[in-house]
């Protein structure tokens, strides 16, 4: 396209991404298109051991299909696949909420790091895989509204984290090349 330009992260990816190789537990709110992704590309690169979440069997085989094209072990914790074997090169186990919370005794619960796609949808699924970990994390979303009771909610699961919180309001798409 015309208006390609390199591609760089922005500041606030770089931010989260170096929290993320720190180890800390973070909740990130931003638009649709503005990155998050890659932000959570980040933990399966900087960490041993990841457990993602996604709200979806869609969006898990997307960013399954991400890091399996990046060289990474793969297993999906999705029905009809969650059965499958896996080893100990595995490091990214990626799955949907009800799946995960069938096959976490089969997994174990000792992660690095664990995403929560779409943190917003928290449910008792959710919830049940959030109590059972014992790993820093990273939520992400696009549609937080009440920051203060998903940010003490998920201090009543991890009392010993100091949880941050970053928000970010602009998109990276730009819709000027579609108009005529």
């Amino acid at each position: 396209f015309w208006d390609k330009g390199p591609l760089k992260l922005d500041e606030w990816q770089e931010n989260v991404i170096r929290m993320v190789k720190n180890k800390e537990s973070i909740i990130v709110r931003a638009p649709t298109s503005s990155g998050k992704t890659f932000i959570a590309m980040s933990t399966g690169i900087l960490h041993n051991k990841i457990l993602y979440v996604c709200p979806a069997k869609p969006v898990a085989y997307q960013v399954g299909s991400h890091f399996i094209k990046m060289g990474y072990k793969v297993h999906f914790l999705i029905d009809g696949i969650a059965h499958n074997s896996y080893n100990e090169k595995t490091n990214i186990f990626i799955g949907i909420p009800e799946t995960i919370e069938k096959y976490l005794y089969k997994i174990g619960t000792h992660f690095n790091y664990a995403v929560f796609d779409e943190i917003h949808n928290l449910n008792n699924k959710y919830e049940n895989i959030i109590r059972l970990l014992d790993c820093n994390f990273l939520a992400l979303s696009a549609t937080i509204e009440n920051k203060e009771y998903l940010k003490s909610k998920l201090n009543e699961y991890y009392p010993n984290n100091n949880i941050k919180y970053i928000e970010y309001n602009t998109r990276f798409i730009n819709h000027q090349r579609w108009i005529f």
